[in-house]
């Protein structure tokens, strides 16, 4: 009977403890439930019926939510970044783009709702445009220049050029377009048998690091040499080509279809300058309008024509950084002038036969990032 009884109370020890197995099974089971209905929201901030693509801040707020979930992931490849929501219920993260300045651009995304190994995933794809801060421009708009932005030239006389920059008669402001022109005053083929106007920003605007850009449009024809430019601020007190130079822009019309950056300094200057070159297409030359800058910070200068992430030409900083080798963290001021002639516009002779050549400045745009 004692017998009897024993091996009932080990079959009921037995029994007891499978079921509270069972139990405990069932129970880590259910918490590993697949998450399901994974729904993710895009604000693109400042996006509007007109601007879709945001307002330039490049700023996107993701708001992620789950049934089953206990965490969340947002995968962006095209930057290889993760952002990550830990609360179960879900929530919203921001992320600014700007891998693509100055672009608008679409970026896959990939979303995941976890509980434990078991996850969804979800993919979208959002379309926005950073454009840095912009801080400064001259749009043109008016029948005058914004003296407040720009000073007029004169008595500049460099690079053995014909031209002669005058005070007034060789500017207009109207539409919307600044237009600097060169006229042919006579056939001596000497400084001065040409006018035109160089304008400069130094003394009221100047800039470091950041985006600059001007959208242009080039004359044509051979002796032409027109310049978006500029010059460290400390040129007073250093000289050139100590104080830096960097040609955002420059054309000569001995050499159709190409245009140039460079970069000047103590070290590197003149034929030794460092320097790229692009090549516009045929069926959209330099007559036609396109937007001609820099992307610039402490490590580099890059030079770009119509996409700012897509330069033709990048200069990166020496290791070991000297007043000499790189000037370019300082401040530099913004010139605009048409040459005729001289050293490079003139190194194939010049056209007689031009009597008017028209340089025409839609804008100049500052951002900094």
């Amino acid at each position: 009977m004692k017998k009897s009884f024993g091996l009932l109370f080990i079959f009921f020890l037995f029994f007891s403890f499978c079921a509270c197995k069972e139990q405990v099974i069932n129970s880590v089971s259910n918490s590993l439930v697949k998450p399901d209905s994974l729904k993710i929201v895009t604000q693109i901030v400042g996006a509007s019926t007109t601007i879709p693509e945001g307002d330039g801040s490049g700023s996107v707020n993701f708001t992620v939510t789950a049934r089953n979930a206990t965490s969340y992931q947002i995968l962006i490849p095209s930057d290889n970044q993760t952002l990550t929501i830990t609360d179960k219920k879900g929530g919203m993260v921001n992320y600014i783009f700007k891998s693509n300045p100055g672009k608008i651009a679409t970026y896959p995304i990939q979303v995941t709702a976890f509980n434990g190994s078991l996850r969804k995933d979800t993919t979208l794809s959002v379309t926005v445009l950073y454009n840095s801060k912009l801080v400064w421009s001259d749009e043109f708009d008016g029948t005058s220049l914004n003296t407040a932005n720009w000073n007029v030239e004169t008595g500049i006389h460099v690079n053995n050029e014909l031209e002669m920059y005058t005070n007034t008669g060789n500017y207009t402001v109207s539409g919307g377009i600044l237009t600097i022109n060169c006229y042919k005053v006579n056939n001596n083929g000497t400084y001065g048998s040409y006018t035109s106007a160089r304008i400069n920003t130094t003394g009221k605007k100047s800039f470091k690091y950041g985006r600059v850009e001007a959208r242009l449009k080039l004359p044509k024809g051979l002796g032409t040499w027109p310049a978006f430019w500029m010059l460290g601020d400390n040129i007073a007190t250093v000289g050139w080509p100590k104080c830096g130079e960097i040609d955002n822009m420059e054309y000569v019309g001995a050499d159709p279809l190409w245009v140039q950056g460079s970069l000047h300094s103590q070290s590197q200057y003149g034929n030794n300058s460092r320097n790229g070159r692009y090549q516009l297409p045929a069926s959209n030359d330099e007559s036609q309008w396109h937007v001609y800058g820099i992307q610039w910070d402490a490590t580099k200068i890059a030079f770009y024509v119509d996409d700012s992430s897509s330069p033709y030409y990048t200069c990166y900083a020496p290791t070991s950084k000297t007043a000499d080798n790189w000037p370019f963290d300082n401040s530099f001021f913004i010139i605009l002038n048409l040459a005729f002639g001289g050293d490079w516009g003139g190194y194939k002779g010049i056209d007689t036969s031009l009597t008017t050549m028209s340089y025409q400045i839609d804008w100049v745009r500052y951002y900094s990032d």
